[in-house]
């Protein structure tokens, strides 16, 4: 890795441990912050949970595949 790199390795490592976190603590949780308590009734989030774990997952993989191609070993 590159001296140079090493900010752009730092933010992503940072967005990554962020949206590792929200998939290690429930994400359906953080529906209810994104949706209004009117329409996030139980029937919501199970809806909306496979989208969201699926777009958690898809942008760890995008800065996975950036980090690597940084130089960076993914545990």
């Amino acid at each position: 890795m590159k001296l140079a790199s090493l900010s752009r390795v730092s933010h992503l490592a940072s967005m990554r441990a962020r949206w590792q976190r929200a998939l290690d603590t429930r994400p359906d949780l953080r529906v209810h912050d994104l949706i209004s308590g009117n329409v996030a009734d139980e029937e919501m989030i199970e809806a909306i949970k496979p989208a969201l774990h699926a777009e958690l997952n898809r942008r760890i993989e995008v800065i996975d595949a950036e980090l690597i191609e940084l130089g960076m070993s993914i545990d």
